[in-house]
């Protein structure tokens, strides 16, 4: 629980930057953030869009249509979520 705790906290200090000037913030469930900076760029965060806490997954995955960066925080299933398919279907940079 404590090196979960720890890689959360991480991963805020990470993005913490982008998400203080953000003109868009959308959580969907788990650890998974769509930031969009105010020039445009749009940030995807361990990007799991169908997961259990996020009621309308399968048609906010189908509706994210660009994607400029996308950030895995670490290797676990829960974080990788749909990374590689968002990376194909929008050519974003995939960083982990």
């Amino acid at each position: 629980m404590l090196k979960r705790i720890q890689q959360s906290c991480l991963a805020l200090l990470l993005v913490l930057p982008f998400a203080a000037q953000a003109t868009d913030l959308t959580w969907y469930g788990h650890s998974s953030y769509r930031i969009v900076t105010p020039a445009g760029k749009v940030l995807l965060i361990d990007p799991w869009i169908v997961n259990p806490a996020n009621k309308n997954g399968k048609e906010d995955l189908a509706a994210l249509d660009k994607a400029d960066l996308i950030l895995v925080t670490h290797g676990h299933n829960d974080h990788i979520g749909n990374a590689v398919e968002l990376a194909r279907k929008t050519g974003a940079r995939l960083v982990s």
